[in-house]
């Protein structure tokens, strides 16, 4: 039997949306792999000294393609003479890219976006604050729920699986983390880290 050797022409756009799509299941399939890893073992954290400034920074300075394309107001308050947080660098960019990510994904263009942090005992304050849509009570009782995703983001391909990476990391720091919020005035994502503590 003879081969046929016929060729099918595929656009460009039809062949770029097969490959976004399947960019987007083998993110998902990474995700679902994630969150068996941290039900299983948790969260494996390299502590040590960080200036919570420089992490903020490097943060945003990876996503400025992102703020900039919706159009976000972002106001950086954290001081860079807060005292040191005894902290895993990279586990704590993952918390603050999530909660920014988070803020842009579920609210319009043109949202201003408020970072800041203070000292309090032990403890620093971390704060990301939007001025987006807010949600009820209802909604954000259960945000850090495993795959509980917002009704904003319905259309949105993901697994809800970021605010509760968040919560992960930040309880395995020893911290707390939580979110007020009011329907129609934003919403305000809080989270608690250790003070860095040097042995005398």
């Amino acid at each position: 039997m003879k081969k046929s050797d016929s060729q099918v022409s595929v656009s460009a756009s039809v062949l770029e949306r097969l490959l976004e799509g399947n960019s987007r299941q083998i993110n998902l399939l990474n995700l679902l792999q994630e969150a068996y890893s941290l039900e299983v073992r948790g969260v494996v954290l390299h502590c040590e000294p960080v200036q919570l400034s420089t992490v903020v920074t490097s943060v945003l300075n990876d996503l400025e393609p992102y703020t900039t394309q919706n159009r976000v107001i972002v106001n950086n308050l954290v001081q860079v003479d807060l005292p040191l947080v005894n902290v895993d660098a990279i586990q704590l960019g993952r918390v603050f890219s999530n909660l920014i990510s988070n803020a842009l994904k579920h609210n319009p263009h043109e949202t201003t976006l408020t970072l800041d942090a203070i000292a309090k005992g032990k403890k620093i304050l971390c704060r990301v604050q939007d001025n987006g849509v807010g949600m009820s009570k209802q909604q954000y009782s259960r945000v850090f729920e495993l795959y509980t995703r917002s009704e904003n983001a319905r259309f949105m391909p993901g697994l809800g699986l970021g605010l509760y990476v968040c919560q992960q990391i930040v309880t395995a720091h020893g911290g707390k983390i939580g979110v007020t919020s009011v329907p129609g005035t934003g919403s305000t994502f809080w989270f608690t880290l250790p003070l860095y503590q040097p042995i005398t």
